[in-house]
């Protein structure tokens, strides 16, 4: 929360008037610190996220063999305020869902070396984008380079 609306609502509720400095000294006094807000999906499952890993890894002897291709995206709409405060030794963080303005899609091929190839699209990925986006960046150079070996990509 920001001060100014901090103070609002100070006055709003309780009809008392507080200057900014003097909030700022108070909630310091009180051991609050401005923090950069991190944000979680509320989609976010840990608890799946560690049984694919697990099962990944039975899977996978070699992970040099991988490469992981994830689709991103970027959103030009970003209402949420990035600061707040809290008590100092804890982590601000956020857990909402994601809004969508104008989308930039991004597809970045992963593997042990960093990212290897990567395209940058606006709004959404369909299927014949990530199918061409395979064949310009995995496939064909993959097999010209080394033709009896195929990558492992997961997707």
């Amino acid at each position: 929360m920001y001060l100014d609306k901090l103070q609002d609502e100070l006055h709003t509720h309780l009809g008392t008037d507080v200057s900014i400095p003097t909030l700022l000294q108070s909630l310091r006094r009180l051991h609050f610190s401005r923090k950069t807000i991190s944000i979680h999906a509320l989609e976010r499952n840990n608890l799946e996220c560690s049984i694919y890993m697990n099962q990944f890894a039975e899977l996978v002897l070699d992970p040099a063999m991988c490469m992981f291709i994830d689709k991103g995206a970027r959103n030009k709409k970003n209402p949420s305020c990035k600061m707040g405060w809290l008590l100092k030794g804890l982590c601000a963080a956020q857990r909402r869902c994601f809004v969508c303005g104008q989308r930039f899609s991004i597809l970045p091929v992963l593997t042990l070396d960093g990212i290897i190839a990567h395209d940058i699209y606006p709004g959404s990925v369909t299927s014949e984008l990530f199918a061409k986006f395979l064949r310009k960046h995995i496939i064909c150079p993959t097999c010209q380079s080394i033709p009896s070996v195929l990558p492992i990509v997961k997707l």
